[in-house]
């Protein structure tokens, strides 16, 4: 019973390797001597003995997962951490392949499907596991990662740059790393390379609003207004009610000589901030340059009604004489009776007031301001 039980588990050991394992990848009698060796000497901490015995083995069996996770430990534990992290990436890459065909082999069966994964990493080396490597190649970016903060406290920004790039072979989406190097640049008052990096930083994290917004601040401050634009449009998009945004948006528009769409951005911040002053002069000037009369007196009574105690009193007059000549009566009996109410000694505050009310058929208000008029020195 125990010779059939020992022959049981080789015929299973065999039909699983033979299986999982191409012919041309399976140790000859002399190589498994070798390899036997290689691993002595790796595990006793003599690499220089251990590296070109799997290197040998490697070239004739490149895709042996046994060499290549050895081989992997070799490389990590002599801190040579990009090519341990190639090998254990390759492991990976291998031994999920050989997971997915034990699976498939059993899809009818789970639980042997489970046993046969662990005798096969069993196999490969008793502490063999993909939760072994990715902590090996955690730990590997973690060494680097700290390495390349020391160089950034002790300022030696080439370092940085260096260390971080290679890093980032390991880790292509490390938002962090990036910073280092972007940073380092910055540093360095490099800017058109730190924009480069900062657009990296974007592309890694495409819904960092706050990473484009500086972007587009980059562009908008070297007068790129066209590519400024883009980026505020791409914020935007994330962060659609960000009136600060909008408003050099706005200011884009006017130096590409679009005003209409100038006049729609600010128009937008003022639907979402009506008291936005600087938002509601421009409105103002675009609607005027667009001879939008409508709009421009609009948007000109809205900064008087909101000036408070800054109220300039000239603008005010001019507005009444707009007002006046575009014959909207009304308003000029509001705004000229404020223009009186802070200058009581303007003549021509009254006599708009006297001529409104006339043509707007205010008997009252029209001899109440003719005898004000009068009266006045």
């Amino acid at each position: 019973m125990r010779f059939f039980k020992v022959l049981s588990m080789v015929i299973l050991l065999t039909v699983l390797v033979g299986s999982l394992i191409s012919d041309d990848q399976k140790f000859s009698a002399q190589d498994k001597a070798t390899f036997k060796g290689a691993k002595i000497h790796r595990k006793d901490g003599r690499y220089e003995k251990a590296f070109p015995m799997f290197e040998e083995l490697l070239t004739k069996y490149p895709d042996n997962l046994q060499v290549i996770y050895n081989i992997s430990l070799c490389h990590y534990y002599t801190e040579n951490y990009l090519e341990a992290n190639k090998f254990f990436d390759k492991a990976i890459e291998l031994t999920n392949t050989v997971i997915e065909k034990i699976k498939k082999e059993n899809a009818d069966n789970p639980k042997k499907a489970d046993k046969e994964i662990k005798k096969f990493s069993k196999d490969i080396d008793k502490n063999f596991s993909l939760e072994k490597i990715q902590k090996f190649k955690t730990s590997i970016y973690q060494k680097l990662y700290n390495n390349i903060y020391e160089q950034y406290k002790n300022e030696n920004y080439d370092e940085v740059i260096s260390q971080a790039s290679t890093l980032l072979e390991i880790a292509p989406d490390s938002s962090n790393v990036v910073v280092f190097i972007m940073n380092s640049y910055l540093k360095k008052e490099d800017y058109d390379n730190a924009i480069k990096y900062r657009i990296k930083i974007s592309e890694i994290e495409p819904d960092n609003a706050i990473v484009k917004s500086q972007i587009a601040d980059y562009y908008y401050n070297i007068n790129d207004y066209e590519n400024a634009l883009n980026w505020y449009l791409e914020v935007i998009k994330l962060d659609e009610n960000n009136t600060d945004v909008l408003f050099t948006m706005g200011l884009c528009y006017e130096q590409l000589e679009k005003p209409e769409k100038a006049l729609e951005t600010f128009e937008k911040i003022i639907e979402l901030d009506p008291q936005n002053l600087d938002a509601i002069f421009n409105s103002r000037v675009f609607a005027s340059n667009l001879e939008l009369n409508d709009k421009k007196l609009k948007y000109w009574k809205m900064e008087i009604d909101l000036a408070g105690d800054e109220l300039d009193v000239q603008d005010l007059s001019y507005l009444c004489y707009e007002l006046y000549n575009s014959e909207k009566y009304d308003d000029v009996l509001k705004y000229a009776k404020l223009w009186y109410n802070n200058d009581n000694t303007s003549k021509e505050a009254v006599q708009l007031l006297y001529q409104s009310a006339k043509k707007s058929g205010e008997k009252d208000l029209e001899q109440k301001y003719e005898k004000i008029y009068q009266e006045m020195p």
